[in-house]
């Protein structure tokens, strides 16, 4: 089975979601109510796609051996992407009811928070494990 397609689609989610954030962040410096609508929707792009990148993640962890530090860090990482999700749901949710929600834009720095952890340990997995690193070269 090819379980190439989990490392390929996070980059989608995680550039949606961080440029989110970056808006986020203009947004408080400048006032301009345009960033955090922009943001609005990088953020339902990057939850759609994230849901994808999930999908294929919960396939590439289910044919991992039961027992096995690749499985125990996957679950982690599916656990923390999970909830990085839900926050960036969340905040997709307040910023529809009510556009520039003070609440919304707190959880944007909550969940690329939640984000650093959960990256590290997808690069555990592909890196020095090598789950998911079909046709890459062997690490050094």
């Amino acid at each position: 089975m090819d379980r190439s397609l989990h490392p390929m689609l996070i980059v989608f989610p995680f550039a949606l979601l961080a440029t989110s954030f970056i808006f986020d962040m203009l947004y408080l410096f400048t006032g301009d109510a345009t960033w955090t609508s922009l943001a609005t929707w990088l953020i339902a792009g990057g939850v759609l796609s994230g849901l994808a990148a999930a999908f294929f993640g919960v396939r590439d962890w289910l044919a991992m051996p039961s027992g096995s530090d690749a499985r125990r860090i996957g679950f982690w990482h599916g656990v923390g992407n999970s909830l990085l999700l839900l926050f960036f749901v969340v905040s997709f949710w307040l910023r529809y009811q009510a556009p520039g929600a003070p609440l919304a834009i707190a959880i944007s720095p909550l969940a690329m928070l939640t984000a650093l952890p959960t990256a590290w340990l997808g690069a555990e997995l592909a890196g020095r494990l090598r789950e998911g690193a079909e046709g890459l070269p062997e690490a050094r």
